[in-house]
């Protein structure tokens, strides 16, 4: 009986080894599939982007398929403003438009920056 015993408790050691090891790559699967998720997540959004790109390049080609005037960039030519509130001054202010809608969360706030720094150089 102490041979039977023997041989269980060796038994019952590979299956705890066994079980050790199969935790472990059940971990590292769990671990290629979070990543994997993560990057389906940033690949859909990288799609979602080149389409508004897509979209707003159709638009800006219609616009200039249908006006004189050429358009070459995403970022509209600052167009003069006058200040009519105070005649006496000739002061003309620039209003930039930028695409909001293809920028996304991360960027918002360099983009704010940026404009920042353009204004400030004017």
């Amino acid at each position: 009986m102490s041979y039977e015993l023997d041989l269980l408790r060796q038994e019952n050691a590979k299956i705890v080894a066994e079980n050790a090891e199969l935790k472990h790559e059940n971990s590292k699967l769990k671990q290629i599939i979070e990543e994997n998720a993560e990057f389906k997540a940033k690949i859909m959004k990288l799609e979602r982007t080149v389409d508004k790109i897509e979209k707003q390049n159709q638009t800006i080609s219609q616009v200039s398929a249908s006006s004189s005037l050429p358009v070459t960039s995403q970022l509209s030519t600052p167009s003069p403003i006058e200040d009519h509130s105070d005649k006496e001054k000739d002061t003309k202010t620039y209003v930039t438009s930028l695409p909001r809608d293809i920028i996304d969360d991360d960027s918002a706030e360099t983009l704010d920056f940026v404009e920042t720094v353009y204004k400030e150089k004017r």
